[in-house]
C-alpha cells in the first residue's frame, strides 16, 4: 500500500505540473517572411558588430495566416494590415565566438497591430524616418508583450544567422484568446539575414521569423527529500 500511495502522489504531482504548461495553441501562431521584415540599429558596424548601448528596432508585416487561437484574424485578404514593431532592445555589445558573432540584448517590447488602412512603408534607414516605424504602429494593438533573453547570431562564413528570444504576452485586444488557450508565454525564432538586396536600403538585416506560444512554466517550490517522504507517509 505504501508503494501504491507513492505512485499515486507522484502521478498527482505530474498532473499538476502538466496542467500548468499545456496549451491549445497551434504553432506557429504568428509567422512572417523575410521580404516583409527588416531590422535597424544606430551606429551598427557592418557586417556584424553592434555597439553596446545601441537600441535595435525590427518592423514587419504579417502576410501568412495566423494559427489558433488567432484564426479569426485574416492577414491574407488585404482588408486589414497586420504589422509588428519590436523595440527598446538594448545591445550589450557583440562577442566574437570564432565563426559566429553573438549580440545579447536586454529589455525589449513587442506589439502586433491591425490597421484598416494598409500603408506600411519601410522607407530608407536610419529610423525613425517619415514612414517607419510609424506606418507599422498606426493601428490598434492586437497583442503586445515583453522580451527576455533576446540575442542575435551572425555567421561570418555566409550571410546567414538567427535571432531568438523568450516572449510574454501582456496586452492587446486578443489577450483573452491567449489566456483562454493558456498561451501567454512563447518563443521567438527567426533568420538574421544579411544577403544584399534582402532588406531595404539603410537597414541592417531582414528578419524572417515566427512566434510559438505555450503555457507559462509553473513555479516549483524547493523541498527536501525528507519533507517529501513525510508527505508520502501521511
Amino acid at each position: 500500500m505504501r508503494h501504491k500511495g507513492t505512485a499515486s502522489l507522484i502521478a498527482l504531482f505530474a498532473a499538476v505540473v502538466l496542467s500548468g504548461t499545456a496549451s491549445a495553441a497551434t504553432n506557429p501562431v504568428v509567422d512572417w517572411t523575410g521580404p516583409e521584415s527588416a531590422a535597424w540599429e544606430p551606429n551598427f558596424v557592418a557586417p556584424h558588430n553592434s555597439v553596446a548601448g545601441n537600441v535595435l528596432t525590427i518592423v514587419g508585416k504579417i502576410t501568412l495566416p495566423f494559427n489558433a487561437p488567432l484564426t479569426g484574424l485574416n492577414p491574407v485578404d488585404g482588408s486589414t494590415e497586420y504589422t509588428f514593431v519590436f523595440d527598446q532592445l538594448t545591445s550589450q555589445g557583440t562577442q566574437d565566438l570564432g565563426p559566429v558573432r553573438r549580440t545579447n540584448y536586454t529589455g525589449g517590447v513587442w506589439a502586433i497591430y491591425a490597421d484598416g488602412t494598409p500603408d506600411r512603408n519601410f522607407g530608407v534607414g536610419p529610423l525613425p524616418n517619415a514612414t517607419s516605424p510609424s506606418t507599422f504602429s498606426d493601428g490598434s494593438v492586437v497583442l503586445s508583450g515583453t522580451f527576455n533573453n533576446f540575442y542575435t547570431v551572425s555567421n561570418e562564413l555566409n550571410n546567414g544567422g538567427n535571432y531568438n528570444a523568450d516572449i510574454l504576452v501582456t496586452g492587446g485586444s486578443a489577450l483573452g484568446f491567449m489566456q483562454t488557450d493558456n498561451s501567454l508565454c512563447g518563443y521567438l525564432i527567426g533568420v538574421w539575414n544579411r544577403t544584399p538586396g534582402s532588406f531595404p536600403a539603410g537597414y541592417i538585416r531582414s528578419a524572417d521569423g515566427k512566434m510559438d506560444f505555450f503555457g507559462c512554466p509553473v513555479p516549483v517550490e524547493n523541498s527536501t527529500w525528507s519533507r517529501i517522504k513525510g508527505l508520502i507517509a501521511q
